[in-house]
């Protein structure tokens, strides 16, 4: 009778405990939509290739002022980041994408240019989709502004 209380409690601890450490990608801009959020993560964490949310503010995005997202970090600090003329962007030799210069609703989007080191404490953010909003318009991203790391489940 203990052993088949104390399941219980551990599965009703379980079901308040994993939502409030799920977070869902509303929109299509990474490949994937469901993630499992930690709060509590190092720097040494936040590198290139891993999922972080924070927090933007644009009058280019719906509903956004301001909004929580979730993006990977394409490029880190120290690494060499590059953009080209026409738009696309690089980490060292790696491929982040391409910044349009209108948005699908028709409105002009002004992408940020810059080649070079990424500077101490700042990563360059990056969806997966061609029309995500990230890095390519937004510049560098503050990594004290990371509120949590997010592993993509699917």
């Amino acid at each position: 009778m203990i052993s088949l209380c104390l399941g219980l409690c551990a599965l009703m601890y379980v079901g308040r405990a994993i939502p409030k450490h799920m977070a869902f990608s509303k929109t299509n801009s990474l490949l994937y939509r469901f993630f499992f959020y930690q709060r509590l993560f190092t720097p040494a964490d936040l590198k290139s290739g891993r999922y972080v949310i924070f927090s933007i503010d644009s009058h280019l995005v719906e509903h956004c002022s301001p909004c929580m997202v979730v993006k990977k970090i394409g490029c880190d600090e120290g690494e060499m980041l590059s953009s080209t003329s026409d738009g696309n962007y690089y980490c060292g030799n790696a491929y982040l994408g391409h910044a349009k210069s209108h948005s699908r609703k028709g409105q002009v989007l002004e992408r940020y240019d810059y080649t070079g080191r990424v500077p101490e404490g700042k990563f360059f953010a990056v969806g997966s989709y061609p029309d995500s909003f990230d890095s390519r318009y937004i510049g560098f991203l503050e990594k004290k502004d990371v509120e949590a790391v997010a592993i993509p489940l699917f």
